[in-house]
């Protein structure tokens, strides 16, 4: 199976609250890009703190169950922000060898079964801002604010797109501008974009500007895509986070 999403699997993701949200008015605003989506609309100089800004959660009960979901994040990154230390390993710290339990992530909509170690991985612990663009030293705190499950192809190493555009792509590739670039600052933010009342969200939807700060801060260059919590693997319930492996 392709790895990279096609458009045919994706459009139908793409409901007209999501285009809301986006800001724009029709699918054929938006332009498909290895799996993502280009959203045409200019961004203008923007500053925000110099330090993780994760936006309230916001609940929606479903079938009698309230369930806390993270809305997205605001930073300002450089080459200074950049991690040097390794990511943390969020399915298996605090480990009672007594009770043989584990404080592990478990975003809303987590599935163990589908992301197995030395296993089939379908799904992710993702959060919303990579740690190798800005370490989060309280990354086991507030968790209903930080961390969702998003589709593994969303997810995935893809340095030079090799699996597509996905979130990682764009997190790769802010990287390394930022690591060739030291007089570079970028006004970075994520939202997860959701339907009504549905548990995982569609997608993410990634701006992010480039500022010179030698030159008065000015604009020079952008990203702003929607990249979709899809897997070609899979077919997604959003709504009640149900995910149902597709037979080859």
């Amino acid at each position: 199976m392709n790895r990279i999403p096609t458009e045919e699997y994706l459009k139908n993701i793409i409901t007209p609250k999501v285009l809301e949200q986006l800001g724009v008015s029709c699918y054929n605003d938006l332009e498909f890009d290895q799996g993502s989506f280009k959203v045409p609309i200019k961004l203008n100089k923007r500053f925000s703190e110099h330090n993780l800004n994760f936006y309230d959660c916001k609940i929606v009960q479903i079938d009698g169950k309230n369930h806390h979901l993270p809305l997205g994040c605001e930073v300002m990154l450089s080459n200074a922000t950049l991690s040097i230390s390794t990511r943390p390993n969020l399915g298996s710290f605090d480990y009672d060898n007594l009770n043989c339990t584990s404080d592990s992530i478990t975003p809303e909509g987590w599935d163990s079964n589908l992301n197995v170690p030395q296993g089939e991985t379908y799904i992710h612990r993702a959060h919303i801002v990579a740690h190798e663009l800005f370490e989060d030293w309280r990354w086991k705190e507030d968790r209903d604010i930080k961390y969702f499950t998003q589709a593994a192809w969303s997810n995935l190493s893809s340095q030079n797109a090799s699996i597509g555009k996905n979130q990682a792509y764009y997190e790769w590739l802010i990287k390394n501008k930022l690591l060739k670039d030291k007089d570079l600052e970028i006004n970075y933010r994520v939202q997860l974009i959701y339907e009504e009342d549905e548990i995982l969200p569609r997608g993410t939807h990634i701006r992010a500007v480039y500022m010179k700060k030698s030159n008065l801060y000015n604009v020079v260059d952008q990203i702003n895509a929607f990249i979709p919590n899809a897997d070609p693997r899979l077919d997604i319930n959003y709504k009640k986070a149900v995910f149902t492996i597709k037979e080859n």
